[in-house]
């Protein structure tokens, strides 16, 4: 994924490059600002972009194995990972709160973490990923199709 950064109305934004439909080529010259730092202003893009995006929070019940992947997540969750103050349990389980975008999302992105972590809050996080276990387990409880079909010929 391509982008590009420009200055209209003299505001930087970026755009991203396959999402351009249109343009003009002019013989209009740019002189990139001697004080620009791409990586600076990508970071700093991001960050905010990310801060906009993550409007809820999620508390959680982690493994270390899950604590190790909840960090893999996103920059945002892994900054909130690296800047808690985890509560450890005796079973050596930790208790923290990260940011998520919305239930869809943040329950797609947990599921990642497989059976190393547990959703405590909010309760519409919590129910849709216990929804999300039941149809996998009754999805796998049954034997696969193909199989049954070549058992029944045979």
């Amino acid at each position: 994924v391509w982008y590009l950064v420009a200055q209209h109305d003299g505001r930087l934004r970026t755009y991203r490059l396959s999402s351009i439909q249109a343009l003009t080529v002019t013989s209009t010259p740019f002189q990139r600002p001697a004080d620009f730092d791409l990586a600076r202003f990508w970071a700093d893009s991001t960050q905010r972009f990310e801060t906009g995006l993550y409007r809820d929070t999620a508390w959680l019940r982690v493994s270390p194995q899950g604590l190790k992947l909840l960090a893999g997540l996103s920059p945002a969750v892994a900054a909130a990972v690296a800047g808690a103050a985890p509560e450890a349990e005796a079973d050596g389980w930790t208790r923290l709160s990260i940011p998520i975008e919305s239930i869809d999302h943040a329950a797609h992105e947990l599921l990642k973490l497989r059976a190393e972590a547990e959703v405590l809050a909010p309760p519409a996080l919590r129910a849709r990923l216990a929804e999300t276990a039941q149809r996998l387990a009754a999805l796998y409880r049954k034997a696969p199709r193909a199989r049954r079909k070549a058992a029944e010929r045979d």
